[in-house]
Order: C-alpha cells, then sequence, then structure tokens
C-alpha cells in the first residue's frame, strides 16, 4: 500500500486507488472535475517520487518533465509527495546575495547563491520574495550549466515597491527567499526540428 503526502499529511492510499480517491476518501478537498483525464482541474505536481507515465501522458511536455501529473488517472506505484501546481504551496527557498550592481540607470543584475544549488531550465521565472511578505516573479538569466549562481535582472519601475527596494536597499550578503522555479515556456532538448518562438520583454536581457 502507497502513501500519499499532502500538505504535510500522509494518507495511506489504496492498490487500485487514484491519488484524487484517496484524497477525497480522506476528506481532502483538491480541485478537480470530469475526473477521467480529459479536463486536466486535477493538475498536481509529484515534489518526491515518481507518477506512472499513464498518469502524465495527455499533458505537454514541458509539463511532464517538471513532474506534474493528473491526480485523478494517478495510481501510485510508490509513495509520493504532492502538490498542487500554484506558486504559494511550493516550497520556499533560502538565499542570499551575491553580488548586485548596475547593467544600467534601471536594470539591476542579482546574483543569488542557494544552499544546495537550484535546478532549473532556461526560461523559467522565480518568485523573489522578501522578508515583509512581498513577492514579485522574476525570468532567471544565468546558464544551469555554465554558472553556480542565480542571475536576475531587475528593472526599476515609478514606484516599484520591490524593484526600487532591489535598487536601494537590498546589499550584498543579504538573506532572501524564492520560490521554485517555475513556468514551462522551455527548451525541451534532443528535438532540433521544433520551432522557437524568442520574445524579449521586460528589461529585454533575461
Amino acid at each position: 500500500m502507497a502513501r500519499v503526502e499532502f500538505a504535510g499529511v500522509n494518507y495511506d492510499c489504496h492498490s487500485s486507488e487514484t491519488v484524487l480517491d484517496c484524497l477525497s476518501r480522506h476528506g481532502v478537498s483538491t480541485p478537480s472535475s470530469c475526473r477521467s483525464g480529459i479536463c486536466q482541474t486535477c493538475l498536481m505536481r509529484a515534489v518526491e517520487g515518481n507518477v506512472p507515465t499513464s498518469a502524465q501522458k495527455s499533458l505537454k511536455e514541458t509539463l511532464q518533465q517538471q513532474n506534474y501529473f493528473l491526480a485523478c488517472a494517478c495510481i501510485p506505484e510508490s509513495d509520493l509527495r504532492v502538490a498542487l501546481p500554484d506558486a504559494q504551496s511550493a516550497p520556499k527557498i533560502a538565499a542570499w546575495v551575491l553580488d548586485k550592481c548596475q547593467l544600467s540607470p534601471i536594470i539591476t543584475r542579482l546574483r543569488l547563491s542557494v544552499v544546495n544549488g537550484l535546478t532549473y531550465r532556461p526560461g523559467q521565472f522565480i518568485n523573489l520574495q522578501r522578508a515583509d511578505g512581498l513577492v514579485r516573479s522574476y525570468s532567471i538569466a544565468s546558464v544551469p550549466e555554465l554558472e553556480n549562481f542565480v542571475e536576475l535582472h531587475v528593472q526599476s519601475l515609478t514606484n516599484g515597491a520591490m524593484s526600487n527596494w532591489v535598487r536601494d536597499d537590498l546589499q550584498k550578503g543579504d538573506a532572501v527567499t524564492l520560490s521554485e522555479p517555475l513556468g514551462g515556456c522551455f527548451y525541451i532538448a534532443g528535438k532540433p526540428e521544433q520551432k522557437l518562438l524568442l520574445i524579449g520583454t521586460g528589461s529585454g536581457l533575461a
């Protein structure tokens, strides 16, 4: 009998029971609708453990590679730790400012160090959070295979609470909090025939 961990609580899952049915049987309410793998309302993410391929077959490859699955189609073969796919449910990651400099009058470059590193794909973004809870999203500008830090290019906005704090107050050595890498708009290796659309917005650099 596999166990499903959700929101810090473990639930026993019957041998022929889906993750959605398991959570429902224990009185845990999670988003769902058709319960037949079509609407994708029950999308979840495996934080730990492996999900069967049958629970991912209708999802695009970028979601599959991030361990997303359909709870209504997932009969666990081993223990799973799962989470909802929203940014608020993602674990918070401690980081600190390794380096900070002005690339231009309105662009601040931040280089952040993360304990044990951060696994991400070019094209993803993170949520940066300061101590008072203010959160903003920024594209990752570093290259995971080449650099051991996370680089962000923060564009200062008029009355921008986060961007101006980064520019004026955040200092080298200060601690910040990050979300896990988010976003499904990234290149899938091994498919040279796939078409690419490259868009530069915001700072136009990251």
